[in-house]
């Protein structure tokens, strides 16, 4: 048989395994679409295509430690422990410090210490992952007190996991595993825009309605260059009318690129188990002993912080 009798075959099994890699691909990414938490089908596509030519993620995340102001906004008058609160007009509400070191380990702190209503107190939230101290720390500053968990370190990779970051060539949708980065649906990407310098991919979504009837819509804006984190947000909740009852701002003040201030990693609190942070907790807030049954409720909490302890 002579070379240009057989061309036609090989252009039939050309045509053949081109046709069937297209269906493989297309395979490949209508199941990787499934796994978007986006409607807009072109959305999606540009997403998988870009992730594709990058790979998981492209660029390292530096230190930094960004600072933000909570303020909000409200239609109505507030009630706070029987306490009649005018309504909220861009007010200040809470601060946030969120920061970063070169090994990944972060200190994330809320801190409430504006008095809105004459029995308004200051409180805080702050948790530690300390990788080079191998720790968890949660720590109550205005009570003075923190829980330190030292890990296991035969779980390392699971500590490590809490602090992972999207993927910013997927518009911070996706986890370096391909999977979702948010457990929220239905995200809008509405475009880049730049706060403070820094490119911020802009989503917008539905939280859905709560039992009173009202509606959340949250908008976000992920610093791409910084882990994919909230740089900025706002949450408007408005009620079965369409009108905007409360809303939340979270806006950036300070962003610094660099290592954090150490003092942010460690704290100067007192060292407790987790029931001494309930009994000044209740004596702090409510001028009171914690109840028999109130301490019973941290008692595996408390075995916990025991049983880690043995790990130092």
């Amino acid at each position: 048989m002579s070379q240009f009798s057989r061309q036609p075959w090989r252009r039939l099994a050309i045509m053949f395994l081109a046709v069937g890699s297209a269906a493989f691909l297309s395979r490949l990414a209508m199941n990787f679409l499934k796994r978007m938490p986006i409607d807009n089908p072109i959305q999606a596509m540009r997403v998988y295509l870009n992730t594709r030519v990058h790979a998981a993620s492209s660029s390292t995340i530096p230190a930094f430690t960004i600072y933000k102001t909570e303020r909000a906004t409200s239609k109505d008058r507030i009630f706070r422990d029987g306490n009649e609160v005018p309504p909220f007009n861009n007010t200040v509400t809470s601060r946030f410090v969120f920061a970063r070191r070169g090994d990944g380990s972060t200190a994330d702190y809320m801190i409430h210490d504006t008095m809105l209503w004459p029995t308004d107190k200051p409180w805080d939230d702050t948790t530690i992952i300390d990788f080079s101290g191998r720790h968890i720390v949660h720590l109550f500053q205005f009570i003075n007190v923190k829980h330190t968990f030292p890990f296991d370190t035969s779980r390392m990779d699971r500590y490590r996991a809490l602090t992972v970051s999207p993927v910013p060539e997927s518009d911070c949708l996706l986890a370096p595993d391909g999977r979702a980065a948010t457990s929220f649906r239905h995200i809008n990407v509405l475009g880049h825009e730049q706060i403070l310098g820094f490119d911020t991919v802009k989503w917008v979504y539905d939280e859905g309605i709560d039992t009173s009837g009202n509606r959340q819509t949250k908008t976000e804006w992920h610093a791409t260059a910084l882990g994919c984190m909230v740089l900025k947000m706002t949450a408007v909740k408005t009620n079965s009318a369409g009108e905007a009852i409360y809303t939340t701002y979270h806006e950036p003040e300070r962003i610094i690129v660099g290592e954090p201030d150490p003092t942010l990693f460690h704290p100067v609190a007192d060292e407790s188990k987790p029931s001494e942070q309930l009994k000044r907790r209740k004596q702090y807030y409510h001028g009171r002993d914690a109840t028999t049954a109130e301490l019973a409720l941290t008692k595996k909490q408390d075995a916990l912080y025991q049983e880690a302890q043995k790990r130092k």
